[in-house]
């Protein structure tokens, strides 16, 4: 089952990370992330294979307020060409949650993608930039820095259709 775990982000932070995602339409050609599925991804399940229950109990077991600050606009590159483009939070109280769940993953022998962890909300998945230089001027314009509180811990299941991933809830935890 393809899958993941997210941090979901408030109503008013996905305004701000949707409308600047706008910005970037007139100028690059890619599969912008619809507003009603913007999160901050902490694992990634290309084929999950093990216990949800365990899981599930997990993310209920936790109890905590995890506040986090947008700190600018990136991309991941893919042979030196920007490949996503992202807003950047703060990680520093993310960052236990995730070592935590990491060891319980690892515990469980639960394989996920393992690639270091990178505190990021993707707005565009990029195929073509048209205008280098404007894309380069947005990025450097950054992203309004604001605080903000992840309402709510998720395991979702993810399938792919031609129209975009389907996002189907099989656990929702909301913090504090």
């Amino acid at each position: 089952m393809r899958s993941f775990i997210a941090l979901d982000i408030p109503s008013e932070v996905t305004e701000i990370i949707y409308m600047k995602g706008s910005l970037f339409r007139g100028f690059v050609e890619g599969s912008f992330v619809k507003k009603e599925h913007i999160h901050a991804t902490l694992f990634f399940f290309e084929d999950f294979k093990g216990d949800i229950d365990k899981v599930n109990r997990y993310l209920a077991s936790i109890s905590c307020e995890i506040i986090s600050k947008l700190t600018k606009l990136s991309f991941f590159s893919r042979k030196n060409y920007p490949a996503v483009l992202y807003a950047e939070f703060d990680p520093t109280n993310v960052q236990y949650i995730y070592d935590e769940m990491k060891s319980f993953l690892l515990g469980l022998k639960i394989p996920f993608d393992d690639k270091p962890f990178k505190s990021h909300i993707t707005i565009c998945r990029i195929k073509k930039i048209r205008d280098m230089d404007k894309f380069y001027a947005e990025v450097r314009k950054g992203v309004d820095c604001v605080n903000f509180k992840f309402p709510s811990i998720t395991f979702y299941q993810s399938t792919l259709t031609p129209n975009g991933p389907l996002y189907n809830i099989i656990f929702r935890k909301e913090l504090l």
